[in-house]
């Protein structure tokens, strides 16, 4: 989320970097790996509402959602270049936090 304004702002030759399919795959990755943690949270949460077993699903919705903030946030900063290890945008903290 923070990343996203950024990507739209920054110009590279002569247009937004946000605008490169390079850049565009690696942001709709980034977009796919939180939307499957995000399920497998849900679907741990409704395994636990119906009283079912879900030690395992939890488990792997926690590894999951833990690999992917931090890679999240990596890939954030760096497409945010420089800027991303400022204190003016929260990613380098996002980061350090998901270490």
């Amino acid at each position: 989320d923070y990343a996203l304004p950024y990507i739209h702002q920054r110009v590279q030759f002569g247009q937004p970097i946000a605008d490169f399919q390079g850049v565009q795959f690696q942001y709709a990755r980034l977009l796919m790996e939180i939307e499957s943690a995000r399920l497998l949270v849900y679907n741990a949460a409704r395994l636990k509402m119906h009283r079912k077993p879900f030690t395992m699903q939890a488990a792997m919705a926690k590894l999951q959602a833990s690999e992917v903030a931090e890679r999240a946030a990596s890939k954030c900063i760096e497409l945010c270049g420089g800027v991303g290890f400022t204190k003016d945008l929260p990613l380098e903290k996002l980061w350090r936090d998901s270490k």
